[in-house]
């Protein structure tokens, strides 16, 4: 039995077609485009929904929290405030001093008393005021006479407590009926604002107003909502607990926290959301709202499942799509790399064709023109035998580091990939200015505004290949544009800047170039913060014929400023390594360019010398 080995993905990549590359890199990329916007769009619309209902829902708690806690404020008012009656100052006066025979004439004034209650507060069901001398309360209630206040579960409490005291839900056992009520259990304050001993005012509440006072509050059924003690008895008895959870231990144990926060409890693999309110006006009482998050949440689970049908959707059209826009995309680009290989076979006279004006198709013609003028350097080459001067001239070209077109080659055609077009645009351009300038028309002198344009496209596509590794500055003096000199006299010293000053930094790098006057003659000088040399050694090495090959830009720059001008140019070095490094060409400001022969002897006498 053979077992079946599957390649790597870090080796099945690179062994598929270039186009199959392109294509599954443009879909993975969309993939995942799609994917982390869908994924991204989802988690921010679910944290805002589920943040907006938990919010929603935590306000309205509140809401119907404080409404409980006004009714139950505006009815203690109602009750404090009828203390003021001089009906009821009175009685409180005549008890105070144990006076028995006043009490049926207090019983009728406080009638009115009592009515002025019920129309305060319409939720006031009855009241009764218990005393030493009997007790008081509405003629239009019955009074069960042999359920005593004092025997009644409210009055520990109520001695214990020493302050107004909330009764939850119960039959009112004081007047018929059995109506379900809620008491307010009070001792009344007289003139100096002290309490009198046994006396007692029972308040009785209608349970119905106060529930549907909080439905409406709520927005929805009372059973989700749920008013009760720390301990976990229920307030609204007639209400029985909808959620049989309310009761556990571990449940009261986190509502009892104080400011407790919205929490999801989980009960039967179920999620609820839980909201809690203290009520203030009571010892234990809190108001808790109980809602399912499946029914919160429920459009969060909508945009989830939209999400995951907007990047399926997405997948199948890339997957679709994808090749046929690649091969589109890439057939120029594809025609294009053939006729390099034709180049690299010393073709010359293929050329690129295309009915596209887009940037791929600048990029051919551009590759055209290269072309052409590679040819026209190449029948220049043939006819340099005539002078050594043009000879010394090509072999400064010749030594132009090739990995350099090979790069920003690349990089244009990565950046057209990338659909970087703008870079790719100004790299073209910067590329065939580089060649246009090099070449100059044939001419072996050129003016100081071209030498500077020429550099300044050699630094704008190093620029564009190596973003943040140096910064460049080139000073040139005004009325020095038109000076003419032999041309690339610059760009070498700039490269080998680069190439060598640079080639242990990353980033920090940074090139000066100042050519202005001194006396009678131009100063040249490219100044850079590189990892310097010795300054003593290349400077002879660049002025001897015989010095090594690490000085020959310089020495090759040199000897034709030898050939040209002669002894009045010259060529300096200064290096402070990681500071400053300085290379300065000075040439004679006025100077007529020599004849052939006289160049031809000069050179001579200098390789002798």
């Amino acid at each position: 039995m053979t077992t079946r080995r599957t390649m790597p993905i870090p080796r099945v990549f690179p062994a598929l077609s270039f186009k199959n590359r392109i294509w599954l890199s443009f879909l993975l990329l969309i993939l995942i485009a799609v994917s982390s916007s869908g994924a991204l769009s989802h988690m921010i619309a679910a944290r805002v929904l589920e943040k907006n209902v938990t919010d929603l829902n935590r306000n309205a708690i509140r809401k119907s929290a404080l409404l409980l806690d006004e009714r139950l404020k505006k009815i203690t008012v109602t009750a404090m405030s009828g203390m003021l009656d001089d009906s009821f100052t009175s009685t409180m006066r005549d008890i105070r001093l144990s006076n028995p025979g006043s009490y049926f004439a207090h019983f009728a004034e406080l009638q009115s008393w009592f009515m002025l209650m019920k129309v305060n507060e319409p939720a006031i069901e009855s009241v009764l005021v218990t005393t030493p001398i009997g007790d008081f309360y509405p003629t239009t209630e019955f009074r069960l006479s042999e359920n005593s206040f004092l025997q009644s579960g409210m009055y520990p409490i109520i001695k214990e407590k020493k302050h107004n005291v909330w009764v939850p839900e119960h039959k009112d056992m004081f007047f018929g009926g059995k109506r379900s009520v809620i008491s307010l259990v009070m001792e009344p304050l007289i003139d100096d604002h002290t309490r009198m001993d046994g006396v007692y005012i029972v308040v009785n509440i209608n349970v119905s107003t106060l529930i549907e006072a909080l439905t409406d509050e709520w927005g929805v059924s009372a059973a989700d909502l749920y008013l009760m003690t720390l301990t976990g008895s229920n307030v609204f008895t007639s209400l029985p607990f909808a959620r049989p959870f309310l009761h556990k231990p571990d449940f009261l144990e986190r509502i009892a926290v104080p400011a407790a926060q919205p929490f999801v409890y989980q009960d039967a693999r179920k999620d609820y959301l839980v909201d809690v309110e203290r009520i203030r006006l009571t010892d234990d009482w809190i108001l808790v709202g109980v809602r399912p998050t499946d029914d919160l949440y429920k459009q969060v689970s909508a945009i989830q499942w939209t999400t995951v049908a907007i990047i399926s959707s997405c997948g199948l059209l890339a997957l679709l799509f994808s090749r046929v826009v690649t091969s589109y995309l890439l057939r120029p680009l594809a025609q294009l790399v053939q006729l390099m290989k034709k180049v690299e076979a010393s073709d010359l006279t293929v050329r690129f064709e295309t009915s596209r004006h887009d940037e791929i198709a600048l990029v051919g013609n551009r590759f055209n023109r290269m072309l052409e003028e590679i040819a026209l350097l190449i029948e220049g080459m043939k006819a340099a035998d005539r002078s050594k001067r043009v000879a010394e001239m090509k072999a400064l070209q010749a030594q132009i580091n090739p990995h350099f077109l090979y790069n920003t080659l690349y990089t244009i055609y990565w950046k057209a990939e990338l659909a970087q077009y703008e870079d790719v645009k100004e790299m073209t351009f910067s590329l065939s200015q580089l060649f246009q300038l090099g070449l100059n028309s044939g001419r072996e002198t050129t003016t100081l505004e071209k030498e500077v344009l020429h550099v300044s496209e050699y630094l704008a596509i190093l620029k564009k290949c190596y973003d943040d590794w140096f910064e460049y500055e080139i000073d040139l003096e005004e009325g020095l544009q038109l000076m003419r000199l032999p041309k690339l006299l610059l760009q070498p010293l700039v490269e080998n800047t680069v190439m060598h000053g640079f080639q242990s930094r990353k980033s920090g790098g940074r090139i000066v170039i100042g050519i202005k006057r001194i006396r009678e003659k131009i100063s040249l000088t490219v100044e850079d913060n590189g990892c310097g040399m010795d300054a003593g050694k290349v400077e002879a090495a660049a002025k001897s014929p015989a010095g090594g090959s690490s000085s020959y830009a310089l020495r090759n720059i040199y000897e034709r400023l030898q050939l040209y001008y002669g002894s009045a140019a010259d060529l300096n070095i200064e290096s402070n390594p990681g500071v400053l490094t300085k290379v300065q060409l000075v040439v004679p400001q006025d100077h007529q360019e020599l004849e052939w022969e006289e160049a031809d002897e000069r050179r001579n006498n200098f390789m002798r010398n």
